[in-house]
Formats: structure tokens, C-alpha cells, sequence
């Protein structure tokens, strides 16, 4: 009977260290972003992209949260000082600003000034708590309202997010109608939704009430609200063109997802384009030059809109 009652013990107190090990890692793996891992690929040269290696001058922007972070993003401007606008490029999870410096000089070709943040948690701005456009919405505006103190910048401000960054994208838009078009690709409807999803895909079965236990703590970890982060709900706030993309064979974020936030866009101008044959990363490849003039064509045929 000792022997019994030592095992009860023993694996009743594995189960309260092991639930208490995934109460504190299952939600940071949620929303927790390591920034070490932008610093150590930033170490390495030629991990990172360098403006330099793509023969264009960036300028270090830093801004402030609402909430007392310091952010920073880069802005590339065209040589000619007569612009068309001032596109703002939004990464997505885990990604970085950077990232965008090989078509920079595409978009400055094409009349625009660039703008890269690096969001909240990512690349070099600071916090430790990605909110899944939550906070970041703000931070968009914060950006904006810097941007406005500096000189020959063009105010016709065009937001073009990828997953992560379109989620952001259409949070901010929803609030800030300073920003005049919005370019979406292949981003999530409602967080609660992607989190099971996502954690569906990695655990490999659906562990329903524990993944919504994970989010609620995630909430109180990075300080906001699950049900105000649903980005099908800030379309229907949203009257601006916006071009929506999204790959047939995404199997990260559902197309469902995407067609659901473009249903609800309260936006006159709007266009869904179902990208034959592209997954969640590879838009901008399987679509090439076509899809790129695609968007330019948006942009300019909704330019008399601003």
C-alpha cells in the first residue's frame, strides 16, 4: 500500500509540474516573439537583408507606442522628390523588416516612398508580447503621425501587410483613415480561430479546451483582448479600396479565412484575387511581375479616391 500511495503521489505531482510547465510555456509560444533570433541572424552577414546590397539609401525612423516602446522602421524614398504616396510594409509573425528591402527599390521605381517597421517584439523594436494587431493597430498610427513631422513625405499612406502584417493591416485601417488603400495577403479572420488551428497543424489533433485555456492566459501575458482582435470584424469598418490576395493552396491560413474579411469589407473599392497555385509564403513568387503590376494597377486606379 506505501509503494501505491508513493506512486499516486509521484504522478500526481508530475501532472501539476507538467501542467503548470505548459500553463507557462503554452501561451508564450502563442504570443512570445525572441528577438535573439533576429540579433543572431543580424550577426551572421548575409542573412539579412542590407539596403546597401540593393543599392538604395534607408533612414532609420524611431517612433513610440502608446505603451512606451520604442519602435523603428526604415524608410527608402525614391531619387525624385515628387511622389505618389508612401507605402508602409508590415511583415509577419516572427519576420522583419528587412525583408522587404529586395523590392524596395521596385516600389520606388514605381513613384513610392517605402516605409519597413519592424512590429512590436520583432527585429529591433522593443516589447516581448506579440497581440496579434491588438496593440499593434496603434502602433501603425503612432508610426503615421511621426511620419507626418517629416519632411517630403507624401501623406497618401498605402498599407500592404502579409499574414501577420495583413491582420495588423486591416486593424489599423479600420481605425486610422489616414490610410488610404490597404493591400492584404493571405492573412487569418479571428485569433481565437488561427491559434487552434495553428495548434491543430503542430500537435497534430484538435486539444479544444486546452488551447483555450492557452489563449486566455495569453491575454493576461501580453495584456489584451482576444475578442477584440478579429480582423473579419475591422473589415466591416473599413470603407478604403482594398486588394485582397490569398493562395489556393495555403494550408496555414485558410482562403476561407480571407474571403470571409472580404465579405465583410465595408469598402465600394474592393478586389479578391485567388492566386492559383501559391501557398502561404510564396505569393509574391508564383505571382512575379503579373501580380506586382496587379497591385501597381490598384493603387494607381484608386489614387483619384485620396
Amino acid at each position: 500500500m506505501k509503494t501505491t500511495h508513493k506512486i499516486v503521489i509521484t504522478l500526481t505531482l508530475l501532472l501539476i509540474i507538467g501542467f503548470c510547465f505548459a500553463s507557462y510555456i503554452g501561451p508564450r509560444m502563442i504570443i512570445e516573439v525572441n528577438n535573439l533570433v533576429y540579433k543572431s541572424r543580424n550577426s551572421n552577414k548575409g542573412v539579412i537583408q542590407q539596403a546597401t546590397d540593393y543599392q538604395v539609401k534607408a533612414e532609420s525612423i524611431y517612433f513610440h507606442s502608446s505603451d512606451g516602446l520604442k519602435l523603428k522602421a526604415l524608410l527608402i524614398r525614391p531619387d525624385s522628390l515628387k511622389t505618389k504616396g508612401t507605402i508602409i510594409m508590415v511583415h509577419g509573425i516572427r519576420a522583419y523588416k528587412e525583408r522587404f528591402i529586395p523590392i524596395s527599390k521596385q516600389i520606388n521605381d514605381s513613384g513610392y516612398n517605402v516605409v519597413m517597421p519592424d512590429l512590436r517584439a520583432h527585429g529591433e523594436s522593443e516589447g516581448q508580447y506579440c497581440t496579434f494587431g491588438n496593440k499593434e493597430k496603434f502602433d501603425i498610427s503612432a508610426l503615421i503621425d511621426t511620419l507626418n513631422t517629416m519632411p517630403n513625405i507624401n501623406q497618401n499612406y498605402i498599407i500592404w501587410g502579409h499574414s501577420l502584417g495583413a491582420a495588423v493591416s486591416l486593424q489599423a485601417m479600420a481605425i486610422d483613415k489616414r490610410i488610404k488603400l490597404g493591400i492584404i495577403e493571405s492573412t487569418f479572420s479571428d485569433y481565437r480561430q488561427i491559434v487552434h488551428d495553428y495548434s491543430r497543424h503542430t500537435l497534430g489533433f484538435e486539444a479544444g479546451a486546452l488551447i483555450d485555456y492557452f489563449i486566455w492566459l495569453s491575454e493576461n501575458i501580453g495584456d489584451f483582448k482576444a475578442d477584440e482582435t478579429i480582423p473579419a470584424n475591422a473589415a466591416k469598418q473599413i470603407n478604403q479600396p482594398v486588394l485582397m490576395v490569398h493562395g489556393t493552396k495555403d494550408k496555414r491560413i485558410k482562403i476561407e479565412y480571407g474571403q470571409q474579411n472580404f465579405k465583410n469589407l465595408a469598402s465600394q473599392q474592393k478586389r479578391f484575387i485567388m492566386l492559383d497555385g501559391a501557398n502561404h509564403l510564396n505569393v509574391w513568387q508564383v505571382g512575379g511581375d503579373h501580380y506586382f503590376n496587379t497591385v501597381f494597377k490598384f493603387i494607381e486606379e484608386n489614387l483619384d479616391n485620396f
